[in-house]
């Protein structure tokens, strides 16, 4: 009984290892995109609360953002495509307050709409819902 228990022991530990080194990784790459979401709001704070507040520039910040949400990997693909989403939406942003910004065609050639910035902060919260439930979840 001994025998059997010692060669157990090992499948045993190799399995929490491994769906434990899983949480890990998901975890990481949560705090990295939290990180990266909360550097924007707080850069974009800073640019708004000026006293004659720059579109453009606030406009480039989102860009820039989206670029960055848009080059993190993650394991999960539910988590990849909230945060692929939130890109969008940062995008959209850009294009919302920069008027002078390229709309960038749509897949089946159509006009492509400019997003409205009277969304962007509804689209935001219930992305920022959805990525937490994911980062939250076992």
């Amino acid at each position: 009984m001994r025998h059997r228990s010692r060669q157990a022991l090992p499948l045993v530990l190799s399995l929490v290892l491994v769906s434990g080194c899983g949480r890990f990784t998901r975890t990481k790459e949560c705090r990295a995109l939290s990180k990266t979401v909360n550097e924007n709001h707080t850069a974009v704070g800073a640019l708004a609360d000026a006293a004659a507040p720059d579109k453009k520039a606030i406009a480039e910040h989102y860009a820039r953002t989206a670029e960055r949400v848009r080059t993190m990997e993650f394991s999960n693909p539910s988590l990849e495509k909230a945060a692929e989403d939130y890109a969008t939406l940062m995008e959209d942003t850009a294009l919302a307050l920069d008027t002078d910004r390229e709309m960038p065609p749509r897949t089946d050639g159509k006009p492509r709409p400019r997003p409205s910035f009277a969304v962007v902060p509804r689209r935001e919260r219930t992305l920022v819902a959805r990525i937490n439930a994911l980062c939250e979840s076992p």
